[in-house]
């Protein structure tokens, strides 16, 4: 069986999409021709690198970019990130869960979430009241189609 490789959330956070090659500018400025080799290197590794983190999973899913129903840039604002709470926000089917795990490649070190956690079910909030009310609601409708029969007469 293989090993869970572990990344820290740096690491993550250097594949997002080409959104901080800037923080390489800065550096590049001050930098010797040696430096500036390795950071037009790093530029080039990491510009279309898309890796996000969703429950301490580390996911590699820059293949799925142009793939993705909404597009790339859901992703791409994510990218380099925890977006547990993006991808939770979103209604993403089982399915889509399922195809998540395909890109699968490490877990953040010191995460509390075990190597095989499953993604959370969770109802948003507005589902959970209209269920609280919807006995009240039918009640209420049956009482008015019955009084609208009785004043008929």
């Amino acid at each position: 069986m293989s090993q869970t490789k572990e990344y820290t959330l740096e690491e993550v956070s250097y594949h997002d999409g080409g959104k901080t090659l800037g923080r390489f500018d800065k550096e590049y400025k001050d930098a010797d021709e040696i430096r500036k080799t390795e950071i037009d290197k790093l530029r080039k590794l990491y510009k279309n690198d898309a890796w996000i983190v969703i429950y301490g999973k580390v996911y590699d899913v820059t293949s799925y970019l142009m793939s993705h129903p909404g597009g790339p840039d859901p992703i791409l604002l994510s990218a380099g990130t925890d977006a547990t709470a993006d991808f939770e926000d979103i209604y993403h089917s089982v399915s889509a869960r399922e195809q998540l795990q395909e890109f699968y490649i490490g877990r953040v070190v010191g995460s509390t979430e075990p190597a095989d956690a499953v993604f959370r079910s969770r109802t948003p909030q507005s589902t959970a009241q209209v269920s609280n009310y919807l006995p009240i609601a039918i009640l209420v409708i049956f009482l008015a189609v019955l009084a609208y029969f009785y004043f008929q007469r």
